[in-house]
């Protein structure tokens, strides 16, 4: 996997069974894994970026591990707009 900083912004994306998608800047990379948890959890270190999911369906996934930051894009929508529609 590409090194990863603590100052960095990482948006990611889930497949179970498939993988995980990542895009940091200009940046565009994907890592084949049957768990994609499991190596999200690998880089959920004190120095993890600050990870950037687009919906529920990540979070739900990543429940059960210690992210330290992340934003959530559809949350934010919804706290902007006033509405639970994302």
């Amino acid at each position: 996997m590409v090194p990863l900083t603590r100052s960095d912004t990482v948006g990611i994306v889930l497949a179970p069974g498939v993988g995980v998608g990542f895009a940091r800047g200009d940046d565009r990379w994907s890592v084949a894994t049957a768990d994609p948890v499991a190596l999200i959890a690998e880089a959920a270190t004190a120095d993890a970026p600050r990870w950037v999911w687009w919906g529920r369906e990540t979070s739900d996934l990543l429940a059960d591990l210690p992210i330290d930051r992340c934003w959530d894009v559809a949350t934010v929508h919804r706290f902007l707009h006033g509405t639970w529609k994302a």
